[in-house]
């Protein structure tokens, strides 16, 4: 983890790099490429995390200087799950006044969250005013 301190790497990612090297090192030897390779290919999960375990491996294999034929996993999006209109109705209904003003302004008009933060009362007084 030192290497990647002084490689500038994030403090959050310096933390997940180490998880998933302490997960393989449980499961596998380090110090055998081809080890890692194989319990990696053969762990039952999405090959974005497959992917995930290759890159914090050859993290490591930089770290000590060592070469290895790192696999390439292809990762597939999955679709966004998007509420229903019902859906979306009920949880207006159950939050609070301020959240249920933000969630149907949103949902009315398709601005994101943050665009909604970003508006003025001057705002909305100027399109009352121009409609």
């Amino acid at each position: 983890m030192l290497f990647m301190k002084k490689n500038a790497y994030a403090d959050s990612t310096i933390k997940a790099v180490a998880k998933r090297l302490r997960s393989l090192q449980r499961n596998c030897n380090l110090e055998d490429p081809e080890n890692v390779k194989t319990f990696i290919g053969n762990k039952t999960c999405t090959n974005g995390y497959k992917e995930t375990l290759i890159e914090a491996y050859d993290i490591l294999m930089h770290s000590v200087n060592q070469q290895w034929n790192k696999p390439f996993y292809k990762r597939y999006d999955k679709m966004p799950r998007i509420p229903t209109t019902e859906q979306l109705n009920k949880l207006i209904a159950h939050v609070t006044t301020r959240m249920s003003l933000f969630l149907s302004m949103s949902k009315d008009l398709g601005t994101r969250p943050i665009e909604l933060t970003w508006l003025k009362i001057q705002d909305i007084d100027a399109c009352m005013r121009r409609g």
